[in-house]
């Protein structure tokens, strides 16, 4: 079953393929509109899918963050707080808590099921590149030029098609058949197959004048987790989007606000891919997180691969080894780092004296 959407400003017209077939004059222009020999070859065109826009001298994104190391890493600096985790979240219908009385073989099981419930929620969001539009002419007849005033929108509304493989169609005024845009089938997908929480029409909130404020009082998971649900991952929109906020945090120094939460892995990605980590570095040494740290910079030396650098047994060395080696050679904001790293090794020091002198006195 196909459906024409005809879609030019404020107004949409849809119409019922096979109805508008069977009842109008003029079935055979519009089932020619179709095209449908060339709308065969576009569903089976393996083409269809999108390829990274990435050029071969380019870091791939995509390849880099599903890489088994660096989604190890992520999951580890990201922490499990289970307060945070499953912390009360602004939604609506209230549900009040149940107070089950549980044997200890109960509750262990029941623990165990929180956990894996935890990990799910802890989920990261995935990290692509954005989609590139390239117009793709399926057919160019100009014997329709003029037979109407905006595009008509072919969308096959079949089911066991995902949003990506569905066949969706444009024909424009001037004849031309072709695939539609990314930004055409976000539409038409929404429009048909809606997903839950989103909205046809981008809300106010993601328009820079109003997303501004919201970053200022720090609402960052309110943010990130919209923009989850708005937009697919390689959309431009939700990249520009959460790349600004990640960078909002990073210059505020807010890092722990999405600790134990499922973008804490992607901010850490963006940062070490963009070689921004120091701040947050710097953050993992002033609350004694030096595995993170030591993490951390593991993640940059293989999102960043340098040929001149020396290369650094993780396996072997200490954590402040690490960090000492990262902030001889790489470190942009080394004063900082290191006086994060000097006021931690004072702290550990007076620590292990204060039991000593506890004892002499």
């Amino acid at each position: 079953m196909f459906k024409l959407r005809s879609v030019t400003g404020s107004l949409v017209k849809t119409v019922n393929f096979r109805n508008l077939i069977s009842t109008e004059p003029s079935s055979l222009l519009f089932t020619r509109l179709v095209n449908c020999k060339s709308l065969n070859h576009f569903s089976t065109d393996s083409s269809l899918s999108k390829q990274p826009n990435v050029s071969k001298n380019k870091r791939n994104k995509e390849t880099l963050f599903i890489d088994s190391n660096v989604q190890r890493i992520l999951q580890k600096i990201t922490g499990y707080n289970e307060e945070r985790i499953f912390s009360n979240k602004p939604v609506s219908g209230y549900k009040p808590p149940k107070y089950l009385f549980l044997t200890d073989e109960e509750l262990e099981i029941t623990h165990k099921r929180a956990l894996e419930e935890g990990k799910k929620n802890l989920q990261m969001p995935p990290v692509m590149e954005p989609w590139e539009d390239k117009d793709y002419i399926l057919a160019n007849e100009p014997e329709f030029s003029n037979f109407d005033y905006c595009n008509l929108v072919i969308t096959d509304l079949s089911q066991g098609f995902t949003d990506r493989s569905r066949l969706i169609a444009v024909r424009e005024p001037n004849g031309i058949l072709r695939r539609a845009r990314w930004d055409e089938r976000y539409r038409m997908n929404q429009t048909y197959f809606p997903v839950p929480g989103r909205q046809v029409t981008i809300p106010k909130m993601f328009e820079p004048e109003h997303l501004e404020p919201v970053l200022n009082r720090f609402d960052y998971l309110f943010v990130l987790d919209r923009a989850c649900i708005q937009f697919e991952p390689d959309d431009p929109r939700y990249i520009e989007i959460v790349t600004k906020t990640y960078d909002h945090i990073n210059a505020n120094k807010k890092f722990n606000l999405l600790r134990s939460t499922r973008h804490f892995g992607p901010m850490a990605f963006h940062l070490a891919f963009e070689g921004k980590i120091d701040a947050l570095l710097q953050d993992m040494i002033k609350r004694e997180l030096l595995d993170d740290a030591a993490s951390l910079i593991q993640l940059y030396y293989i999102i960043n691969p340098n040929e001149k650098r020396k290369p650094v047994d993780f396996s072997a060395a200490n954590n402040i080894e690490i960090i000492k080696i990262y902030l001889s050679t790489e470190c942009k904001e080394r004063y900082l780092v290191e006086t994060a790293l000097r006021t931690y090794q004072e702290i550990m020091a007076a620590r292990e004296d204060q039991p000593r002198m506890s004892g002499h006195g």
